[in-house]
């Protein structure tokens, strides 16, 4: 287990979704009971970082598309440049690139809004980081880009027009609370694999609060053939990791990493649109 305010990544090219084991499509072997509501259609999750926080959407056309960086480092070129030197299991260096990579790099550039920016920075140089920031939705899909795309990627800097419904392809569940979350992921096995970001509502009373937004984005990403399970958020740069056979006794860690949840609860999207980076030719 690992819990790191500093530096976490990782970037793996993932397979295909049909290959893909999904948090509502849990292989045969998987008996869950537990029901999940569903509170509201697609197209209210806009509301989750939507238009009314921050001006108008003219500058934004979704999906967003995240900064390529032609200094970062890929996923496959890490473990090849790790391996060469480390002595170490080429599923444990993915781990390690989660852990020492993406944490710190995926969102280097992102800021508070002005009037917050000197509060930002105090509480940065304390381990707090992204107090203010508008950016989440584009730091998760950048996680999710870069292991997809073997691409790395940095978020935009500041990004309040975001909205994950119109970023994300899928939504596997809507309104689930942290428990029928860990439930869900505590059924997983070592060969199966997850990219996937999750939408957690905040409470009202949260809302309130100075450079707060109606919820939060963030990753859970799981290799093939790992028994690691990480949960990751590049905005905050927080990380946290176990065991897939650790997950009920890390309860208390993982609750911790979440926050706290609202009414609406948590949202688990999949996929992204198709070819973002690639350019037509003109």
């Amino acid at each position: 287990m690992q819990v790191s305010n500093s530096n976490s990544s990782l970037n793996s090219i993932l397979e295909s979704d049909d290959k893909q084991p999904l948090l509502d499509e849990l292989p045969d072997r998987y008996s869950i009971q537990t029901e999940y509501k569903i509170v509201e259609p697609v197209g209210i999750s806009y509301e989750l970082l939507g238009s009314e926080y921050l001006g108008s959407l003219d500058s934004y056309e979704p999906p967003v598309e995240n900064e390529k960086n032609p200094l970062g480092v890929k996923l496959s070129n890490y473990v090849s440049n790790v391996s060469k030197y480390v002595e170490s299991k080429e599923i444990n260096i993915k781990n390690q690139y989660v852990e020492s990579y993406l944490l710190e790099n995926v969102n280097r550039n992102g800021t508070a809004p002005l009037l917050l920016r000197p509060l930002a920075a105090l509480l940065a140089l304390f381990g707090i980081h992204g107090f203010g920031q508008q950016n989440c939705v584009s730091c998760a899909t950048a996680v999710i880009d870069s292991l997809e795309n073997d691409m790395p990627l940095i978020a935009v800097a500041d990004l309040p027009e975001a909205t994950i419904a119109a970023n994300m392809v899928k939504r596997l569940h809507t309104g689930i609370s942290t428990e029928e979350l860990i439930n869900q992921l505590s059924h997983y096995e070592k060969n199966d694999e997850l990219n996937t970001l999750l939408a957690i509502r905040r409470p009202v009373i949260m809302r309130m609060l100075p450079g707060a937004t109606q919820g939060h984005s963030c990753n859970v990403i799981k290799f093939k053939d790992s028994n690691v399970i990480h949960f990751l958020d590049t905005q905050k740069r927080t990380h946290f990791s176990c065991n897939l056979d650790q997950m009920a006794e890390k309860s208390a860690e993982i609750n911790k990493f979440i926050g706290s949840v609202g009414a609406g609860g948590i949202d688990v999207w999949k996929g992204r649109p198709k070819d973002i980076y690639i350019k037509p030719k003109q």
